[in-house]
């Protein structure tokens, strides 16, 4: 029973995603073709009402014709232009269980974002950019995934990710360690950039899919880094 019902919260989950995904997409085309769009639609409009008074006195089938495939193209694209994302964002430092950020929706609207970049900032202000391909052999899949942002559920980015593992089940002890320091990480990769361990700042830019616009997040890189169970 339990492998039946994994099977259907797998393909719920699926579907889930698919749904949301290509109502994106088309979210994000009309944002993109903003003006051809409003200006597509109300040429649809015009040519429809026009339609209406030319057979106002030829039959009434046809009026309602009109009328329905009108109704059907406003619903339709009323249906595509859903609320945006209102997205709320907060780092947690918690101690013992890692850092994260927390992302999720403030509306009803849902939308799927993916870390678009990571830089650090020196304490004069200057980034210096560090590509996500470049991270993709660093980081574990979990910072890399796709997040879909709702308002039922928080999403976790981890930053510093902790890793329990119970060794006495009997006398319930378990060990913890630090698996993933994105601080560590980026000295890692810029161990030839002089005074990289010197960086005040670490942004993490999100790329969004309900429109164009993108968000960054800031965090201390000397708490990331020096970070302790």
């Amino acid at each position: 029973m339990k492998k039946k019902y994994y099977f259907l919260d797998s393909l719920e989950y699926f579907l889930e995603n698919l749904v949301n995904n290509v109502k994106n997409k088309l979210n994000k085309a009309l944002d993109y073709y903003k003006y051809l769009v409003i200006s597509t639609f109300f040429l649809v409009v015009i040519i429809s009402i026009s339609l209406c008074y030319y057979l106002l006195n030829k039959s009434s089938n046809q009026i309602s014709i009109i009328i329905s495939i009108l109704s059907l193209i406003i619903s339709s694209y009323l249906g595509f232009r859903n609320p945006k994302c209102k997205i709320a964002k907060k780092v947690s430092i918690t101690k013992g269980n890692g850092i994260f950020i927390e992302l999720y929706s403030k509306n009803s609207a849902t939308c799927i974002v993916n870390i678009e970049r990571i830089a650090v900032i020196d304490e004069h202000g200057n980034n210096k950019s560090i590509l996500t391909d470049c991270l993709s052999n660093e980081l574990p899949a979990e910072i890399l995934k796709s997040y879909i942002l709702s308002n039922d559920n928080i999403s976790m980015v981890p930053i510093v990710y902790v890793e329990r593992i119970k060794f006495d089940n009997y006398n319930y002890t378990e060990k913890v360690q630090i698996k993933m320091n994105l601080a560590k990480n980026i000295i890692n990769i810029y161990k030839n950039y002089p005074d990289i361990d010197k960086s005040k700042t670490i942004e993490i830019e999100f790329r969004r899919s309900d429109n164009n616009q993108s968000f960054s997040v800031f965090i201390d890189f000397n708490e990331v880094l020096k970070y302790r169970c």
